[in-house]
């Protein structure tokens, strides 16, 4: 096998019989009905993805440390995207209507501002539970300030928002639910419920320009 990885380097060619993969129909539900009911999964064989990881190894391991992997010899330069003559400025994030935006598309940055936002005014809740408020006011509290920071345009975020950032927003109703002793519902539901409050209105609607997308069951 040395031989063979050392010869397709030094040719510059792959032998054919590693490049030969089978093509498997996986079922992309319980009972498939149509061809595009499955997934096609290319099976390639054992030696052929030993080989890939090596010749990976042997072209990152000759890169200098100051070259990244991915370097290209000339990078592209994007003209810079200009609104009524002015330039338009390129940032990590920017926040929209509350909203914090990343350029990755990513909602870290969003659900990390709510978090902490929220957790400050947890201090409040506190206090005015330390004053023997009555759990119904507590409540009242927590609907008015803390449940409107973690669900404030939720339809737009949450739903492409990582594991780990819904459970940090749902820690903080948790410490809510200890404070106030009552049961509060949980984010999930909440962004449910508004998506199909959303989507109820836009099949409502005739002139919105995503009724199209929707249809009765």
């Amino acid at each position: 096998f040395t031989d063979i990885f050392n010869l397709s380097l030094t040719l510059g060619i792959m032998p054919f019989s590693f490049k030969r993969s089978t093509i498997v129909p996986v079922p992309k539900k319980p009972r498939p009905s149509d061809l595009n009911d499955y997934r096609s999964v290319a099976l390639t064989s054992l030696v052929m993805k030993c080989f890939e990881k090596l010749v990976r190894d042997f072209f990152t391991s000759s890169l200098p440390a100051s070259m990244d992997p991915l370097h290209k010899k000339q990078e592209q330069h994007y003209q810079s995207v200009r609104i009524s003559g002015t330039t338009v400025e390129r940032v990590d994030s920017f926040r929209y209507l509350g909203v914090h935006i990343s350029q990755d598309l990513s909602w870290s940055h969003n659900t990390n501002s709510l978090a902490k936002k929220a957790l400050q005014h947890l201090y409040h809740l506190r206090r005015l539970r330390d004053f023997r408020l009555p759990s119904k006011v507590l409540r009242n509290f927590y609907t008015c300030t803390i449940k409107s920071i973690l669900t404030g345009n939720i339809t737009v975020w949450f739903g492409n928002s990582t594991k780990q950032d819904r459970q940090a927003l749902q820690r903080v109703v948790r410490s809510a639910e200890r404070i106030t002793h009552t049961e509060l519902p949980d984010l999930q539901t909440i962004y449910y419920k508004r998506c199909q409050t959303k989507a109820r209105r836009i099949v409502k609607d005739l002139t919105h320009p995503n009724n199209r997308l929707f249809s009765l069951l």
